[in-house]
């Protein structure tokens, strides 16, 4: 963990250089760069999932937009309800791909907290509220804390390169104790190629709580 004032405009062209290098994934279907680097919380108890194949992850997050994506179990007809937390008024409908479905909020608020959620065509709820928050100004002078991890093919087994043997899921633990700002992944997502089936188990389900 590092904690230390930085110019957070300098933060940021380390953090998108180290994503682009090495801590990214790239989806083979859609030919997606999906930069992994924001913290997302549960907000409330879970609600009807059957519809989702895989819960909404927050994506290219700036300090007046970002990205939700998500997967149903099927093509399905879905909206986003979103606002402050506690208050979610603004419906948008989602842009789709087959299965995959995603929306872009712009007209944000620089480190402006949203909650979200994910509805049917007819605003029944589909997955939980989840909350998350913009990037801080290009011109913010203040202080982040920044986790950093790698090497997470396999979370449930021990690997060689993780201190004192202890398995991914125990680094995943400390991680969400310190409720860092910004989450850097340095590379080797999945294990052993990469392949696009093996995201949800080794990759998106145990991770979850920081995307």
């Amino acid at each position: 963990m590092i904690k230390k004032r930085y110019n957070y405009l300098i933060v940021l062209t380390l953090t998108v250089s180290l994503i682009l290098l090495c801590g990214a994934v790239l989806d083979p279907r859609e030919g997606a760069l999906l930069a992994r680097s924001v913290n997302l919380v549960p907000f409330s108890p879970a609600a009807s999932r059957t519809a989702l194949a895989r819960e909404p992850y927050v994506q290219r997050v700036q300090s007046d937009s970002l990205e939700i994506h998500w997967r149903t179990d099927g093509e399905i007809e879905c909206q986003l309800v979103y606002g402050d937390p506690g208050d979610l008024t603004d419906p948008i409908r989602a842009q789709a791909d087959g299965d995959s479905q995603w929306v872009r909020l712009d007209s944000l608020e620089a480190d402006q907290d949203i909650s979200y959620q994910v509805v049917d065509s007819n605003g029944a709820p589909i997955s939980r509220v989840f909350q998350t928050h913009t990037a801080p100004a290009l011109d913010f002078d203040g202080e982040i804390k920044l986790a950093v991890l790698g090497d997470s093919g396999e979370p449930y087994r021990m690997l060689w390169n993780v201190h004192a043997g202890k398995p991914q899921t125990e680094i995943l633990e400390q991680i969400e104790r310190a409720n860092p700002d910004l989450v850097v992944h340095t590379g080797d997502l999945v294990y052993n190629h990469g392949e696009w089936e093996n995201y949800d188990p080794l990759y998106f389900k145990p991770y979850g709580t920081l995307l």
